[in-house]
């Protein structure tokens, strides 16, 4: 992974500041800037489903939510965080 934005380890802190918040996930790119990973959602048949996959960099995407932090089932583990009391 490359990092671009210097900020990238407190954008992914500050949601966790919150105590309901159990577990970040960062939006990841492929090379040509179309989204990799932007969250992980269950359909009705608990099949998983990488939301916005191959979405273009610059598409909004539904109601805008691609550009959105928000809640989803889980993250991929390329990269997340999370707090020491949750891992212990």
């Amino acid at each position: 992974m490359d990092v671009r934005d210097p900020g990238w380890l407190i954008a992914l802190l500050e949601p966790l500041q919150n105590k309901d918040v159990g577990v970040v996930g960062a939006k990841l790119l492929y090379p040509d800037e179309s989204t990799q990973h932007a969250g992980i959602v269950l359909n009705q048949t608990n099949l998983i489903a990488h939301i916005f996959h191959g979405l273009a960099k610059n598409a909004i995407g539904q109601y805008g939510f691609s550009h959105m932090m928000r809640n989803y089932s889980a993250v991929t583990g390329a990269c997340l965080m999370t707090r020491k009391k949750i891992l212990d």
